[in-house]
């Protein structure tokens, strides 16, 4: 008797594993987000498709974005106090002085009890300022400086009134008298933006009985001055 062949299919009833199912759902996720990414990355930039099969995803058609920027520029302008002029530099309201045309009068200590005296450019308390020195053959009663500005048709006036000593170094500032510490700095003081003749007044009328001038020095306080364009 033969033996007929018999087929026999076998059936897990195991179920399929679901973490695998949530790896591969991960998997896609991860790939769709790349794509749409890498898509969303290809647009330009403030350009909405009317129609997403008409999109043109070339960048170099976009239309050009103008960037307008502005420049604030400031200028400041001063006020002449006299004139009311508005000039671009302080100097511009005083008389334009030519140095190289005054004329300072060197013979006033001939034939005096002056024996020198001299004004030279210094830095006073950090300030751009001068040295004055005088030495006398006789003790003065009082020592007075005076100036005038140069341009003006104006006399010699008062700086300071010290006490009368054989010789003595002094020093004054150059500033402007709103300037903190201005009045302070120095013996005395000039203002800015000027040319000014300098002298000495030595009251000698107790001793000699004479009143005596020393020579004339020009300070010239304007910007490109060797009185102001020094480092201090």
């Amino acid at each position: 008797m033969s033996k007929l062949p018999i087929n026999v299919k076998i059936f897990s009833e195991r179920p399929v594993d679901l973490n695998v199912i949530w790896i591969i759902i991960v998997i896609l996720l991860i790939i769709l987000s790349i794509f749409l990414g890498f898509k969303y990355s290809q647009k330009c930039p403030d350009v909405i498709c009317p129609a997403q099969k008409d999109c043109n995803l070339d960048c170099t058609t976009c239309p050009e974005k103008i960037v307008k920027e502005e420049t604030v520029r400031e200028i400041t302008k001063y006020v002449c106090q006299d004139t009311k002029e508005i000039v671009d530099e302080p100097e511009e309201c005083f008389p334009q002085i030519d140095i190289a045309t005054i004329n300072p009068i060197k013979t006033n200590e001939d034939n005096t009890f002056i024996e020198t005296t001299s004004v030279k450019p210094a830095c006073v308390s950090g300030r751009a300022g001068g040295e004055m020195f005088y030495q006398m053959a006789a003790t003065p009663d009082s020592v007075v400086v005076e100036s005038k500005v140069v341009g003006i048709d104006s006399k010699y006036q008062e700086l300071k009134s010290f006490p009368g000593l054989v010789e003595k170094y002094r020093y004054f500032t150059i500033c402007d008298e709103a300037e903190a510490g201005c009045k302070a700095s120095g013996a005395f003081h000039l203002g800015k933006h000027k040319t000014y003749l300098l002298r000495i007044k030595f009251d000698e009328s107790s001793t000699t009985g004479r009143i005596e001038y020393s020579n004339e020095y020009v300070v010239d306080t304007t910007s490109n001055s060797e009185y102001i364009n020094r480092d201090c």
